[in-house]
């Protein structure tokens, strides 16, 4: 009798850990599916379109492509397209729900997304995408150059500095070096703009995103903003 109690005992405390173990499981796939969620609304990708990553772009006669890209840009563009890939996939528990998903016909998507280099000519029309993000300042990412047009921040060729609208009107910034992470929308489509007074400020923007996108998303959510970081 009193090996049977015992076994009771312990099997009803196994019971009670695999509960345990099974309600954070289940705990820490909605806790992952609100978190995508929330990334797909700041990064305009709740109808799972691709999120669209561009970088600068220079012609350069010496290559055969004539076209060279920024290595500094490139790698951490590689960083924010794996940041956004591993929301969810990081975790196994949430990719077995994935895959429950698409048997039954409820499938929840990652984010995808990809990397382009931007046309070294004037861009005249808006691109089609509706989930855009410019890495790389003016001068050499023409992606950046159109949609900068009516930002709150520009880059001046003419002052050689970025410039801040106020009062109707771009006034210079004056100081060091400054890193920027601008959100613009026009209609369906949302564009982030992210650069700096060079590449180690760009690279420090992009930096700030992957690790505060949730920040920003709080204080902001689908809303238009520009902050100096």
């Amino acid at each position: 009798m009193f090996c049977y109690d015992l076994f009771v005992g312990v099997l009803s405390n196994i019971l009670f850990v695999i509960l345990l173990v099974i309600i954070f499981w289940i705990i820490g796939i909605i806790i992952n599916i609100n978190r995508l969620n929330r990334a797909k609304t700041f990064f305009n990708s709740e109808d799972d379109s691709k999120v669209m990553i561009y970088i600068s772009a220079f012609t350069s006669p010496s290559v055969v492509s004539r076209r060279v890209v920024n290595v500094v840009e490139f790698d951490i563009a590689i960083r924010l397209r794996d940041s956004l890939k591993q929301l969810s996939s990081k975790h196994k528990a949430f990719q077995v729900l994935l895959t429950i998903g698409e048997m039954i016909g409820r499938e929840t998507k990652n984010i995808d997304s990809d990397i382009r280099f931007s046309e070294t000519n004037p861009i005249i029309n808006q691109l089609s995408e509706n989930s855009i993000i410019c890495i790389g300042e003016p001068i050499s990412n023409q992606v950046s150059k159109y949609y900068m047009q009516n930002a709150y921040f520009i880059y001046s060729e003419v002052s050689k500095c970025y410039q801040h609208l106020e009062d109707g009107k771009y006034n210079d910034i004056k100081g060091g070096n400054i890193s920027i992470i601008e959100k613009i929308i026009h209609g369906k489509q949302m564009i982030l703009l992210i650069h700096g007074t060079n590449e180690y400020d760009t690279l420090k923007s992009v930096e700030y995103l992957i690790e505060n996108w949730e920040k920003l998303y709080k204080d902001y959510s689908e809303k238009e903003f520009a902050v100096i970081i």
